[in-house]
């Protein structure tokens, strides 16, 4: 499974990389043979108060389940790199959660 990080207005040094990646590939790897492909994507924003903030965009593609996107907006990347990483966690814990047995009728 390939994850592909995207940096757009902000700096992002090969440490930083690195680090991002290997945040979320602890993330997934419990469900790495059921994750094709993803993409993280750090980009410079304003947020609601005109102040500039970091938003972590996540995109992936899972196999035989709808495509997850969403997005975390913070004042540091750090904390939106956290934040997205937790997101991703329950997200895929969700999507792949057995279905739960139903009570026989008494």
């Amino acid at each position: 499974m390939k994850i592909e990080l995207v940096c757009e207005g902000t700096q992002c040094d090969e440490v930083t990389k690195h680090e991002v990646v290997h945040r979320f590939s602890d993330a997934i790897r419990r469900f790495r043979n059921r994750v094709t492909w993803a993409r993280v994507k750090l980009v410079d924003v304003r947020d609601e108060t005109g102040a500039w903030a970091k938003r972590c965009v996540v995109q992936m593609r899972l196999r035989q389940r709808p495509q997850v996107v969403f997005a975390v907006t913070e004042r540091v990347a750090q904390l939106a790199v956290e934040q997205a990483v937790k997101r991703v966690q329950r997200v895929l814990e969700r999507r792949f959660a057995r279905p739960q047995a139903l009570p026989l009728p008494a």
